[in-house]
Order: C-alpha cells, then structure tokens, then sequence
C-alpha cells in the first residue's frame, strides 16, 4: 500500500464539537478522505455530522431549523394573530438545554485552525432595531439572540422572537443596529447530506436537474447499475411531469423514470425498491458537494452486502476528483469491510475509522487509520 498525505486536500482534517446536543466534548484527532463513523444507538453519530454540516454552513439559521425540525425538537407558542403555531426549541440546541447566557456551542478544526461559536443569549436594546422594537411591544430582555461567530470575525445574529418568525420553516432575519453583515456566512462550504429515508419525487427531481446533461450524469448511472441484480445498465433517468393542474385529483408529483440499455420499456424508478431512490439521492449529493463535504446518514441502507466495496470505490473516486471529503455512520459490519477494502486500494484516498464510545466520563473516539482499518476487515475484529 502506497504512504498518502493523511491531510491532503483536507476541508476539515481534525474535529472538535463543544456543547452541541448530546455532546458536551468531542475530539477526533484525524479524519480522513473518506471517514466511517461507528458506535451504538444514541452516542451520537448523527450529531458529529450535525456539528459538521452547522460548521460548514457557518452557523447559518437555515441549517439549524432544519436541524431541530428533523428533530422535533418543537414548541407551541402564538403567534402574532393568536393562533397556536410549533417552532424551533432553541435551546435543545446546546448540551442539556441550556438556556441561560452561557449556552455556547463551539466547533472547529485544531489543524486549520478554524473554529464555529454559537451562542444564545439576551438581546440589548441598543443593539436593536428601534422600529423592529416598537412594532413587537414587548420587552426586549424577553427577546433572545442567536449569535454565530467564525474564527473570531464579525457576528451574524439573529433576534428569536416568539410568534413572530417562528411561523416560517426558514424565518427571515431582522436587522440589527446597522447594516446586517454577510462577512461570516460568505465563508461557508458546499456542504450536502444523505439520510436514512427515502428523498422525495421533489427532492430527487431538483438533484437530478442539477447534473442532468453534464459530465456528472454517466457517472451517476453507472453508480446506480450496482443495484442491479445482473449486469443491465441504466441507459437513462428522467423526469415525467405532472398536469399543470395541481389542484386535480389525478395530480402527482413529478416523478423519476429510467430505461435499461437494450429495452423499450420507460419503468418508475421507484419500481427498483426504496435503495434505487437511496443510492441515486447519495451519488447525486456527492456531484453537487464539489469542494466541500458530503454527509451520509446510515450508509449501508438500501445497499445490499456484495455491493458495499463497489458502491465505496465509485464514491470515493469521484470525491477525490472532485475533492469531496466525505464522512458517513453505519452499524453494518458489510460496509466497515467494503469501505476499508476500498480505501486500500486507492493510492491517494485516506479512508480511517472512528469508533464513538460513551462512559461516565462522557463521549470519546477511538480512531483506526488505514492500515489498521484492512487488518479489522480482514480478522473479523468487531468495531461497530
């Protein structure tokens, strides 16, 4: 096997979460190209990618509701009419809820060095916009601000104002003092996830739209032909619109078709099972992550067994000539052996393991580079 820079071509080469969710402090001395993240139910896998994709965004409120929505991790307030409307519970945020004015979130990297901080706290009046102030009629220590700072530069806060934005999935941002500033957000990283469940027609429509008629396309139909159970390959994927009408009973939402080389027949998508959905959702977030990360929940669902080496040596190689840094979780010994068998034979892909462990002393890693990742996968020594 030939020696790789473990940190080349690196977005985010080390990691450290502070006070996000479940995690009060983490350490990952070394991630990789490709990073596989393992550890049992609720040690919090599925936050490390959360740490990641907040990072990435710089703290952006857009990523953080979507975040808490995922989670439900709602309240019921009124809004400005009086009616009873759920929005995001801010403080689920930061480790056991704080809410106080020391609830702080840190992430970052110790090689960059690069760090994120969220903060909650209590709004001042002179920080506030005086028309925003009479318009709410309210005191302004009921109002809480979320505040993002990137490596110690201009923060980008927003006021959370029970009631009054809470009612809009993306709430808008109000000004504070001065002219809002972009200087933190205009940093940030592409930065795409993959989940457990099956992406919508919608979802997968406006992916597909991305790529459709580029280099990017025959790569992603090559990927999806590992889900065949022969050696068909997928000629084709394409969108069927639905009647303009939307209002019609007989109304769908647009839906993916394919075609195999060699036949006639244009058949759903879906008709290949949840994984088809699954796989094409993965390859194509891959294609839209240039230059930045991919994230990927549950790696091995929809994925048979035979195919894991396959499926990690087409995504790895697209990611480093795209220069992709990708970190996915699984529970599935399959996919520790398919990705470690992948990583190996790629020269210039650093693929490490990390293991996620919980003890009263609270959460840690334990990480496996390359070398040690090949001698799991072929011993059979349990990791997950």
């Amino acid at each position: 096997m030939t020696d790789k820079d473990p940190s080349s071509g690196l977005h985010i080469p080390s990691l450290r979460i502070q006070g996000l969710f479940g995690l009060s402090d983490l350490s990952i001395d070394r991630l990789g190209h490709a990073t596989l993240i393992s550890g049992k139910n609720g040690v919090g896998k599925t936050t490390v990618l959360e740490a990641l994709s907040v990072f990435a965004d710089r703290g952006g409120l857009a990523t953080l509701t979507d975040i808490l929505y995922r989670r439900n991790e709602l309240e019921d307030v009124a809004d400005e009419d009086g009616d009873t409307i759920s929005v995001p519970r801010w403080e689920s945020l930061f480790y056991n809820r704080q809410s106080n004015g020391g609830a702080t979130i840190t992430v970052g990297s110790s090689d960059a060095p690069s760090e994120l901080r969220i903060t909650l706290r209590e709004a001042h009046q002179e920080e506030m916009d005086p028309n925003l102030v009479r318009r709410l009629a309210m005191p302004t220590d009921e109002i809480r601000v979320l505040s993002a700072t990137y490596n110690s530069g201009e923060e980008d806060a927003t006021p959370l104002i029970p009631g009054f934005i809470g009612s809009l999935r993306r709430p808008r941002r109000f000004r504070l003092s001065g002219p809002p500033t972009r200087k933190t957000r205009s940093r940030a990283m592409p930065c795409n996830w993959s989940g457990p469940g099956t992406p919508s027609n919608t979802e997968l429509n406006a992916l597909w739209d991305s790529i459709a008629l580029t280099d990017t396309q025959q790569w992603v139909l090559d990927t999806m032909t590992l889900l065949q159970d022969d050696d068909t390959e997928i000629e084709g994927i394409a969108t069927i619109s639905s009647p303009e009408d939307t209002f019609s009973p007989t109304y769908v939402e647009p839906r993916m078709i394919f075609r195999r080389k060699g036949e006639s027949d244009r058949l759903p998508l879906r008709s290949l099972g949840d994984g088809a959905s699954r796989m094409l959702a993965t390859a194509l977030a891959l294609a839209e992550s240039r230059n930045g990360l991919l994230l990927i929940d549950e790696a091995e669902n929809g994925l048979h067994y035979s195919v894991q080496q396959q499926f990690w040596d087409k995504m790895m190689r697209a990611a480093h000539e795209n220069s992709v840094q990708i970190v996915a979780t699984t529970h599935s010994w399959d996919t520790v052996v398919g990705f470690a068998r992948a990583a190996a034979e790629i020269e210039e892909i650093d693929g490490r393991l990390i293991r996620i462990e919980r003890d009263d002393r609270g959460v840690y890693s334990v990480e496996y580079d390359e070398h040690e990742l090949s001698v799991i996968a072929e011993r059979g020594i349990e990791v997950r």
